[in-house]
């Protein structure tokens, strides 16, 4: 009996072959809790992607530029640090103490700072798209020409917090406190507002096409 093999036949084995012992490659540069601390601290090249350093202490550490994507930062303390120019793109800042931190022009789209210290932080230019605030601390801060379009800020107040040229557009501003923040310049078209929610005196949020809800 004679058998044939044909170029087509061997190209369907070595398919078969690659797709039977293909398997997902986890991500790069993932390190574990106890040792993520240091790696942070060090500095350890530009790329922390999914870094695991939920409640450490990297009090004025040093990471302008650097790549955090998807890295957990839960509850860590990053006061007076700096963090100009990062990206951190739905990474994990829930609770994290950021007083007096330097984040200008940092990129911080989607990310969760809910309940996150914010006060008196550096944030101008910083792209906060989608960002979560909710409850977060951010007397004092400066978020001159800040992208917040989309952010989630619901009950946040707005204390002595620089706002010049900011995009608020699409954002959710529901029981938020801006009673005493200059809004000269904030594009807060679409923005979504309750009856809880204040604002300055001779403010008329129609005249900004911002959209009152229902929600208490």
């Amino acid at each position: 009996m004679t058998i044939r093999i044909t170029a087509t036949t061997i190209t369907l084995i070595l398919c078969q072959n690659v797709f039977t012992h293909y398997t997902l490659a986890a991500p790069e540069n993932v390190t574990t809790p106890q040792n993520s601390c240091v790696t942070i601290r060090e500095h350890q090249g530009e790329n922390l992607k999914y870094i695991q350093a939920p409640d450490c202490n990297l009090a004025g550490v040093t990471l302008t530029s650097v790549n955090m994507q998807g890295a957990n930062l839960k509850g860590a303390n990053l006061s007076m640090a700096n963090l100009s120019g990062i990206y951190t793109k739905r990474t994990k800042l829930t609770g994290a103490n950021l007083e007096d931190a330097s984040l200008i022009d940092a990129e911080l789209r989607w990310v969760d700072l809910s309940e996150a210290n914010l006060k008196n932080a550096k944030m101008r230019w910083a792209n906060l798209h989608g960002a979560r605030l909710y409850e977060a601390k951010i007397k004092g801060a400066d978020l001159f020409k800040a992208n917040l379009s989309w952010a989630k800020m619901k009950d946040v107040v707005f204390i002595g917090t620089e706002l010049f040229g900011a995009n608020m557009y699409h954002a959710n501003l529901e029981g938020a406190d801006l009673s005493k923040t200059d809004l000269y310049k904030v594009n807060m078209r679409l923005a979504r507002y309750n009856k809880r929610t204040r604002f300055p005196p001779g403010f008329n949020p129609l005249d900004h096409e911002m959209v009152l809800t229902d929600s208490k």
